[in-house]
């Protein structure tokens, strides 16, 4: 049952079931299924058992797990497309839904005539969406594709205009199915703004995502699913090193069942055996602190005498990225010669300055001339990492912090007056610009400090993040500018030389091209069309 409830929730999931009937077999006409009697056989698949929860007012809650376990069943039920088996579900609010790929289109139609079809299945009257149909369509920037049919669209394309439409209802409650990493940087970083913005308003927003990241980012609540169950709802990054560490357990069982298929190659001199972790107190682990100091530990028996073999290793993330390697001949260590059927311990000490996460260890010996393996053990050992703080990418590099007031650190609240949205290409533009000066220290002119002037420079960043080559980036500031003062003046802006979606920076600039924003400062910034 789904229903509406005035309270301090919008969403209430409570104790709710899912069940889907799958056929085996498909009766082929209604008169074989009279004269036959035969009835198709079918099982009951609980896609959610029991699933209970509660989405505030003005949350942003997460849902991870992996396929199949039921997130976007969850989606659906809240939609109300479907409806559940047991239990209730209560919305508060008026609701948009981004789902599936072209979830609301019809492919026959252009992008025109399916914004409102689409927002006529969200409720939404025809006349508010005229009046928001130029800001819909420029959002999405399929201004030239618009009265095309969408079944010409690409899948980025899809979901463009199906995230635009859905959050320009402005409905109280936003559902998101996989769709934040879409379309090209540009759009990405509409898409983050939106959903800021969303949050900043108080609305409530549920996300499904397997970007771990976005749900770090966005997210104040979350839950873990895997197999139609609650494994842990708690604040995202714990949620999130509980999905970690069952991958990695799943990806850790995938290896031993599957072990006659990893890797294995060499000339068999020699054979490499018993790889594994040891931390400091000298146990065996499998999951790990970044920066904890571990021994990669593997014995290595000699079938045939080997002259100065080269002993490595190597780290892979779960995508199969080489994320390190070395081994003793880079390390300048001299291994010297190992007669027939000798056994050695081979032991590498370092610091696993890695991101929490899976990854997979290799291990091998090779000859140091020919660089052919006498063995080679690839994807030997997985194990986890665990990060003690939070961080983003893929190493820890273990970065310490501290704040000092120093004389070049400088705050800056820019105020612009006219810069257009669209501009000619090759074009000379001059822009009035206010600049309050919020930092404790003065900004100093040409005049004032030769050896180090402040100026206003620009650039423009195209729409894969690429900055285009400096033109005429330094306009010399008029006069120094004491704290809390607020400097009025002109800058000329030479716009791009091709058409196209760039985005425009205004930023102070030091001798030597030393931004104030690279050192935390403030800056302008515009989406422009050149045409």
């Amino acid at each position: 049952m789904v229903g509406l409830k005035s309270n301090d929730n919008a969403i209430v999931f409570d104790s709710v079931t899912k069940k889907f009937r799958i056929y085996h077999d498909i009766n082929p006409s209604l008169k074989e299924t009279i004269i036959h009697r035969k009835r198709s056989t079918y099982e009951d698949f609980i896609a959610l058992d029991n699933v209970s929860f509660k989405v505030k007012k003005g949350e942003t809650f997460g849902i991870i797990g992996p396929n199949g376990s039921g997130k976007s069943t969850i989606l659906k039920l809240i939609a109300g497309i479907i409806q559940p088996t047991e239990g209730t579900i209560n919305v508060n609010g008026s609701l948009s839904a981004l789902l599936e790929l072209g979830t609301g289109f019809h492919p026959d139609l252009t992008g025109r005539e399916n914004i409102f079809l689409n927002a006529s299945l969200l409720g939404i009257p025809r006349k508010k969406i005229e009046e928001r149909f130029d800001d819909i369509v420029k959002f999405s920037g399929l201004e030239r594709f618009i009265d095309t049919p969408v079944k010409n669209y690409s899948s980025g394309m899809y979901i463009r205009l199906g995230f635009t439409i859905a959050i320009n209802v402005d409905p109280d409650i936003l559902l998101i199915d996989e769709v934040l990493a879409v379309g090209d940087r540009m759009f990405q970083e509409k898409c983050k703004g939106v959903i800021q913005n969303f949050k900043d308003m108080g609305k409530t927003i549920v996300i499904v995502s397997h970007d771990l990241d976005a749900i770090s980012r966005y997210c104040t609540k979350a839950i873990l699913l895997i197999d139609g169950n609650t494994i842990i709802e708690d604040e995202p990054d714990a949620v999130n090193r509980e999905y970690l560490s069952y991958a990695a357990q799943k990806e850790e069982e995938l290896a031993v069942k599957e072990k006659p298929i990893i890797l294995r190659r060499g000339t068999g001199d020699l054979f490499i055996t018993n790889i594994k972790l040891i931390d400091r107190n000298l146990n065996i682990v499998k999951n790990v602190y970044s920066n904890d100091e571990i021994n990669v530990a593997a014995e290595v028996v000699f079938e045939n005498s080997v002259k100065k073999p080269v002993f490595g290793l190597q780290i892979e993330d779960e995508e199969g990225t080489k994320i390190y390697e070395t081994n003793t001949d880079w390390l300048e260590k001299d291994t010297g010669i190992f007669p027939e059927g000798m056994r050695v311990q081979v032991t590498f000490s370092q610091k696993m300055s890695l991101n929490e996460g899976a990854y997979y260890l290799t291990v091998y010996v090779k000859d140091r001339d020919s660089e052919s393996y006498y063995d080679l053990r690839e994807r030997a050992l997985i194990f986890y990492v665990r990060s003690r703080g939070k961080l983003e990418g893929i190493v820890d590099l273990g970065t310490k912090v501290s704040l000092e007031e120093e004389e070049n650190v400088y705050a800056v609240k820019f105020i612009s007056d006219n810069i257009p949205e669209i501009m000619k290409k090759d074009k000379i533009y001059t822009i009035n610009l206010k600049i309050q000066n919020i930092s404790k220290f003065l900004w100093q002119n040409e005049k004032d400090n030769p050896n180090y002037p402040v100026r206003i420079g620009y650039r423009w960043i195209d729409e894969k993040g690429e900055t285009l080559p400096l033109e005429g980036i330094r306009t010399s500031l008029p006069k120094t500018i004491n704290p809390d003062e607020i400097l009025e003046t002109e800058v000329n802006i030479k716009s791009p030389r091709k058409e196209g979606k760039y985005f425009l920076k205004i930023d102070l600039v030091k001798e030597f091209f030393s931004w104030f924003s690279d050192s935390g400062g403030d800056f302008l910034q515009k989406e422009i069309l050149v045409e």
